[in-house]
Formats: C-alpha cells, structure tokens, sequence
C-alpha cells in the first residue's frame, strides 16, 4: 500500500501481488475463493450477497 492510503487494511492469501495506491476507508481482501474490495461501512452487506453463492468455496477450514 502506498503511503497516502487511510484508514484501509489489505488482506492477501494469493500468491500474486495486490497493489493500493490512495484509497480511503477500504477492505481489500484477497483469497482463492475470491476477491473483496468494499468501502469499510459497507462492509457488512457481504453477508447478503454471499448468500446467493451455489458453489461451496474453494477453501475452507474444518476440524
């Protein structure tokens, strides 16, 4: 992330780089079951929106 980003937090689980440059208030999370890039007061409406998803994740722990 660059200098100059704000209140943001990046979350990485790829092997492959994720680059922020001047974004405010973000979460940006990468995964291999996909990526998430949302304003952080939006953040909570993920759970609607995963909901709808038919496919398991790729990813996913148990015990």
């Amino acid at each position: 992330m660059s200098e100059d980003c704000i209140n943001t937090h990046l979350i990485n689980e790829l092997d492959i780089p994720v680059i922020v440059l001047g974004a405010s208030n973000l979460i940006v999370a990468t995964s291999p079951d996909g990526i998430l890039i949302s304003d952080k007061e939006k953040s909570h409406q993920i759970k609607e929106l995963v909901t709808d998803f038919n496919q398991r994740p790729m990813f996913e722990e148990r015990r």
